[in-house]
């Protein structure tokens, strides 16, 4: 049987290493210490006794937006926040959104669950939803394209941020750092308006920074992914497709960091295309769904590999989704294994199963996993979130309308 395992030597480089034990006993002794705690539900609750209905169909496909994928969070007590929208049947102006659509805010708390909607704010169909709480405990709700600043004692508003401005064409997402100590504002542009990245304090909702990019001429260039530390650091997968550039489909891509506005710096892997980064204070991890780019490899911030986590086979992280501790001490990825031929040429391609992995970031390794059900080829697609307690002792993890807590993280 071989077995992988990530090493880190002299105190700098992780490396993966193969090697094959023929014994039973052996083999039994090495699994069971290093194998990581097997989680299972503590606690559930489905959202439908608060209201929860699915969402209709909509036969237009509004173009959302934005994007603000928080739409669970623990706040500083350790109960958990999450919501629903409930749509109304005709399009509504942003201008006029009471009549339109409505975001539910719910808190889960105690043992057993139980739930109840504490607020809710008026929203349009094409506007994303979500709620955060920062690093000084204010609560932060993302409806009808405005960014809230709410008291939690008594639910009121005490500043609002817009997200959208004068242009059609503008794309924004909200992104909070690791430890939710700043908020940062991506707009994209693309072609037609500058770009922007405006950082903005939790607590106030002032601006503490913003950078403006001007357009690009190229229907084939893209950011993949970008993500941000706390204090102001961030890094972006910067990719161009080729197909407006000469040689023609020749893609390109570099990962590059930088500070606020400063300029950015390309950086290692040269080689390899994440599909998502984690920036904490001494260093970063990058995602990757490729096997042979190592499942996450993390670089100090001199640039140099420091722990490589080797991926399994069949391994996807296409649809990333990443929950951290508030002291960045735990992680929690959904990795979904692949069943059938090559995605781009077998229809039947789809989802065998699905965990979610948690790692102590102090070592990388995997301290935890979880066991998720796939239902059907469509479960691929389902809405998951993730969300850890403050100390990062339960994981949250909401599909759809079930809420399951899993206590006793190692």
């Amino acid at each position: 049987m071989e077995i992988t395992q990530c090493f880190r030597i002299s105190g700098a480089v992780c490396i993966s290493v193969a090697f094959v034990v023929g014994v039973v006993g052996t083999i039994s002794e090495a699994q069971s210490k290093n194998a990581p705690a097997v989680l299972l539900p503590t606690r559930s609750l489905s959202l439908k006794i608060c209201g929860w209905q699915p969402t209709p169909h909509d036969p237009l496909g509004m173009k959302p937006s934005g994007d603000a994928p928080s739409i669970m969070a623990f706040d500083h007590q350790g109960n958990l926040w999450t919501g629903y929208v409930t749509k109304s049947s005709k399009l509504v102006p942003r201008a006029k959104p009471d009549s339109g659509a409505q975001y539910n805010i719910v808190e889960l708390s105690g043992s057993p669950l139980k739930c109840e909607v504490r607020l809710n704010r008026p929203t349009t169909e094409s506007s994303p939803a979500a709620i955060m709480f920062s690093n000084k405990r204010s609560m932060l709700v993302v409806a009808n394209d405005q960014l809230h600043l709410i008291d939690q004692t008594g639910f009121k508003d005490l500043a609002t941020f817009e997200l959208l401005r004068s242009s059609d064409h503008e794309y924004y997402r909200v992104t909070q750092s690791p430890g939710r100590k700043s908020l940062v504002i991506v707009i994209d542009g693309y072609i037609h308006a500058e770009s922007s990245y405006t950082w903005i304090d939790p607590d106030t909702l002032k601006i503490i920074q913003r950078c403006t990019y001007p357009p690009r001429p190229d229907y084939g260039h893209y950011i993949g992914f970008r993500s941000f530390a706390d204090d102001g650091r961030y890094a972006e997968l910067d990719y161009d497709s080729g197909l407006y550039a000469k040689p023609a489909y020749v893609g390109t891509f570099g990962v590059a960091e930088g500070k606020y506005c400063s300029e950015k710096t390309k950086i290692p892997p040269e080689r390899m295309q994440p599909v998502d980064a984690l920036m904490f204070d001494r260093e970063t991890a990058y995602f990757s769904s490729r096997i042979d780019d190592g499942s996450i490899v993390v670089y100090d911030q001199n640039g140099s590999l420091i722990y490589f986590v080797p991926a399994q086979d069949r391994e996807v992280k296409e649809r990333t989704e990443i929950a951290v501790s508030e002291d960045g001490g735990r992680i929690a990825v959904i990795i979904d294994t692949m069943a059938g031929g090559h995605p781009a040429l077998d229809i039947n391609e789809h989802v065998a199963s699905r965990r979610v992995d948690i790692f102590d970031t102090s070592t990388w390794t995997r301290a935890a996993q979880i066991e998720l059900p796939v239902k059907s080829r469509t479960e691929f697609y389902s809405e998951t979130a993730l969300a850890f307690t403050p100390d990062g002792k339960t994981l949250a993890i909401r599909t759809t309308d079930l809420v399951q807590f899993y206590d006793g993280i190692p």
